[in-house]
């Protein structure tokens, strides 16, 4: 099973925070290649959960927040791109 290093995140300048970002989705992108625990979907599905990750294959037809291929969380506000 794949893992994510933590590290604190800089308080310094934006390229610093830009970098450490980026090492961020790196590892959660290798960590779920890994574990394989995301089949893409291409519709949206019955019930969203708070809290659960969506990995939408492709856009959504109408929908102006899933408008590409990513991963998604469901919060209670609603659907944010992560990915």
């Amino acid at each position: 099973m794949g893992g994510i290093y933590i590290e604190q995140p800089p308080r310094g300048t934006d390229p610093t925070l830009t970098e450490y970002l980026a090492r961020v989705f790196i590892a959660i992108s290798g960590a779920l290649q890994q574990n394989q625990d995301l089949t893409p979907i291409f519709v949206h599905p019955t019930k969203f959960k708070v809290g659960k990750i969506y990995y939408y294959g492709a856009a959504i037809a109408a929908d102006p927040i899933v408008d590409e291929e990513g991963i998604y969380v469901f919060k209670s506000t609603g659907l944010v791109k992560v990915i």
